[in-house]
């Protein structure tokens, strides 16, 4: 089967755009990867048909969802998202057990040598 070499290049151009786009969502506006991705995706796949046709569209969808969550982040991006988790699960801790995390580190600390977050 013959591919055609622009398309290649084409949709490896609209992929990292689109990464980019899926990056730039969920630092901005918090979302998951999947949301950020399928946000992306309902906005932008449409476009992506009239501009380059349905082959090509077809093989930048397929490629945005073979990727995981963080393949497409860099390394100061993966710092604040992660950093963005732990506070939020430290609110979620405090808002089930009504006690702040830090003594339940202390603890963990203390009998496994490892802090809980």
């Amino acid at each position: 089967m013959h591919v055609d070499p622009r398309a290649d290049r084409i949709a490896i151009n609209l992929g990292a755009d689109a990464l980019e786009d899926i990056a730039g969502r969920r630092i901005r506006h918090g979302l998951s990867h999947y949301e950020a991705r399928e946000a992306v995706l309902r906005d932008l796949s449409g476009e992506w048909t009239r501009q380059a046709g349905k082959a090509t569209a077809d093989r930048v969808v397929r490629g945005l969802h073979y990727l995981s969550a963080d393949e497409c982040l860099s390394g100061r991006e993966r710092g604040i998202l992660r950093d963005r988790e732990r506070e939020h699960a430290k609110a979620e801790w405090v808002r089930i057990t009504g006690r702040p995390l830090a003594w339940y580190n202390r603890l963990s600390f203390a009998l496994w040598g490892v802090p809980l977050l």
